[in-house]
């Protein structure tokens, strides 16, 4: 027997992990609920299973659709009704009770969390009455029954950027479902290496939603895809039609949130719409800070969002944080609205992450640095967000202490071009009396040497000089010194520079600032070794290196063990720099990029003088590769001319096509295949290299060429990748080059070619 069970009218899509282990969870549990926000596709799910596992329950299947009832007190009187019992005399749960205490059967209720505390009080009268019930529930929140087993539903898989942009695509359960809707509207549609990236744009757009993907489906009848795509700003407002027969919570995807907004109590509504404000999720300080009312704590309104399926929680490092689908998020931003309290949530957000920005500076550089790496990468969505809230109110002050204080992030290598346009827009927005402008102008001049800046580097040193002298505390002289040391590198006079770094490292060390000092000991190093005092320089760096270990800091020791590479190997002494270069790549892991791929090219010299020619020429395209994949420029002493005698002395002991061979085999290797090469040993690596026809180009010339094989410009090229315009030009170049291609046109039918 089953009843209930609705003929299934289309195919069933993916799911196969869930149902598999729905039916270890039957087997092994009596109530077992299926918990996850609307539209997720839970009652389509627990219909699946509930077919699967149809024989084993020799008295049937029931399906108990809840979702119209109106008063939970006739929860029984609905069951009943479902089951074919009419009570009569009895009081409906007595005769629930009495029909199922001797059957073997399986009790599906659907969308239960509307009448949460009724179900809960009647399933565990039921379980305790009747041994062979199973009951299979479906509900935003878990029945909170001391034996139930919940398995929470998640969104479909969706690919990732960087399958979308090698055209794998067909593999997400979310392209399948989208697929296979689109074919009964419009029966020629297919994916394939031309539509891939558009389609895994759109699922994306829907958060692997079912029901999004559902209702997005029919607008492919007079929407063409990169239409729909286009559309998508606003997915609670397209997505407004569904199937006729479809439940009336389910004809729009606004209806399903209205739904869940409709079950929520007041406090939680309101910490739904203030959390609207995060991007990309937050921790639960975050969520304390932005979304409580002053004396008061969120944590019984954010436990109530995560119970019901609105805020997603998990752990990162231990750490619990929430985050919101895109369509959840977007239809808090508009409840925001409507309270009128999006002003002060966005102020609450940008005080909090202004906040997180200084923490990270006084704690960053020491034990904790890998950890707080991390916490700044995961949360780069939330500063970015209040960095430009800070802009919009003109608070220049708060801007440029935001961009000083994550110096410590961008350089050296980590995202330099990010961090100089911060730099630029928040010293445009500030006037000369701005308390924080000195240390800014300090910050974006290591920021612009970091990146031979040369332009930039002259700029903030000259509007430094015409500051009033305010205060005389060590920090503004190191602040005051670091720019002075700048211009004179900018101008080629190394022995000023030098003189002036070891000023600022006293008042640096004077003043505590951990990360200003170890910048001073790496650049004081630099510059003496440059004017030919390498021992000097090579003790110097020495100096910095036990700093960096006394207080637990592995990143900027990195950095100077390389720079200690360089001048060793400038000297000759190559034993000793291959030496400091496996120190340095001993934890390659946490390399940042630039500092990697110097140490490649340290090493490729040292091989390359050694009669290693193929192995020298193989780490030259590795250290390429790594170039390529992050958009690097050249770091404050250029290795053009070293890169440039490695390539010519390996060209003329091999031949320039065996050099070619040798140098393409580098660049086709992963971090861990060059780092292990150096080291003599082979390394462990989560990041197998490609197969994919179009491994020919590093990850951010594939990211550059869907762009342009879309029909961007450069300029809109450098915009969507957060580059600079002559660093977009460049990769354009290169991808064209690699290709053997003219035109954008020649590059769209090489990427369908390749991956056909």
């Amino acid at each position: 027997m089953s009843r209930g069970l609705p003929v299934e009218l289309t195919s069933f899509v993916g799911r196969r992990v869930e149902l598999a282990e729905g039916r270890r969870m039957l087997r092994s549990a009596r109530p077992v609920t299926l918990v996850g926000p609307g539209g997720v596709g839970k009652t389509r799910l627990a219909q699946r299973l509930a077919r699967q596992v149809e024989r084993v329950f020799p008295d049937g299947v029931v399906l108990v659709e809840l979702a119209a009832l109106q008063d939970a007190a006739s929860l029984s009187t609905t069951i009943a009704g479902a089951l074919g019992i009419d009570p009569q005399d009895f009081a409906p749960d007595v005769a629930i009770t009495a029909y199922l205490r001797t059957r073997r059967l399986l009790l599906v209720l659907d969308n239960c969390e509307h009448v949460l505390d009724a179900c809960h009080d009647l399933v565990a009268g039921l379980l305790s009455d009747a041994p062979d019930l199973r009951v299979l529930a479906t509900s935003r929140q878990p029945l909170g029954l001391p034996e139930e087993h919940v398995m929470v539903i998640g969104t479909l898989a969706v690919p990732t950027a960087e399958e979308a942009a090698a055209g794998r695509v067909g593999h997400a359960d979310a392209v399948a479902l989208l697929a296979d809707r689109a074919r009964a509207v419009a029966p020629g549609f297919r994916v394939d290496a031309g539509n891939a990236a558009l389609v895994a744009r759109l699922c994306r757009a829907l958060d692997g939603i079912p029901l999004a993907i559902e209702l997005a489906a029919p607008r492919l009848r007079v929407l063409a895809l990169a239409q729909l795509v286009d559309r998508l700003d606003e997915p609670l407002a397209l997505l407004t039609t569904g199937p006729r027969d479809a439940p009336g919570r389910h004809q729009t995807l606004r209806a399903v949130i209205d739904w869940s907004y409709e079950l929520c109590t007041p406090q939680e509504q309101a910490l739904w719409a203030r959390m609207s404000v995060f991007e990309g999720g937050a921790d639960h300080d975050a969520v304390e800070a932005v979304g409580g009312e002053p004396g008061s704590s969120v944590a019984d309104a954010l436990a109530g969002l995560v119970d019901k399926s609105i805020v997603i929680s998990t752990a990162v490092d231990d750490r619990p944080r929430y985050r919101m689908l895109e369509t959840i998020r977007e239809y808090g931003a508009e409840r925001l609205a409507e309270r009128g309290e999006e002003d002060g949530a966005r102020r609450r957000h940008q005080e909090h992450f202004v906040r997180f920005a200084r923490s990270a500076r006084t704690s960053a550089v020491g034990a904790d640095q890998l950890g707080w790496l991390a916490r700044v990468s995961l949360d780069l969505g939330n500063v970015r967000a209040a960095f430009e809230h800070s802009l919009a109110r003109d608070d220049a002050a708060s801007a440029l202490e935001m961009a000083t204080s994550l110096v410590w992030f961008w350089s050296p290598g980590g995202a330099p071009d990010e961090g100089a346009k911060w730099f630029t827009r928040a010293l445009a927005c500030a006037d000369d009396e701005s308390p924080p402008l000195l240390h800014a102008l300090a910050a974006a001049a290591i920021l612009a040497g970091d990146r031979s800046d040369v332009d930039t580097a002259l700029a903030v040193a000259q509007r430094a000089a015409t500051l009033p002298v305010r205060g005389d505390d060590a920090a503004d002289r190191a602040a005051r010194w670091i720019l002075e040391a700048t211009g004179a590198i900018a101008g080629g006079d190394l022995s000023t520079a030098e003189a002036a770094y070891r000023e600022a490292l006293a008042a640096y060390q004077e003043a505590g600032d951990l990360f200003g000092q170890l910048e001073c000991w790496a650049m004081v190093g630099v510059t003496t070794g440059y004017l030919g005092r390498t021992d000097e320089a090579v003790a110097t760096l020495a100096q910095g290196r036990l700093v960096c270990e006394a207080h637990g800091e592995v990143i900027m020791r990195g950095q100077l063990l390389d720079y200690t590479a360089v001048l060793l190997t400038r000297a000759g002494r190559s034993r000793e720099a291959l030496g400091a270069i496996k120190q340095c790549l001993s934890n390659w892991s946490i390399r940042r990029p630039f500092v990697l791929v110097s140490a490649l090219l340290q090493a490729a010299q040292i091989f390359a003088d050694e009669g290693e020619e193929a192995t020298a020429a193989g780490l030259l395209g590795a250290r390429e590769r790594i170039w390529d994949d992050h958009g690097l420029l050249p770091g404050p002493f250029s290795a053009d001319e070293a890169r440039a005698a490695v390539r010519k002395k390996a060209v003329d002991v091999l031949g320039e096509e065996s050099f070619q061979e040798a140098f393409d085999a580098g660049y086709a290797m992963t971090r861990a295949q060059a780092v292990g090469l150096v080291l003599g040993r082979e390394l462990s690596d989560p990041h197998p290299p490609s197969s994919d026809a179009t491994a020919v180009l590093s990850k951010r010339e594939r990211q550059v060429a869907q762009l342009l094989a879309t029909g961007s410009t450069n300029k809109q090229i450098a915009a969507e990748l957060t580059i600079s315009s002559r660093t977009a030009e460049g990769h354009v170049a290169k991808v064209m080059d690699k290709l053997g291609v003219t035109s954008r046109e020649q590059v769209a039918a090489w990427l369908v070619g390749a991956q056909e």
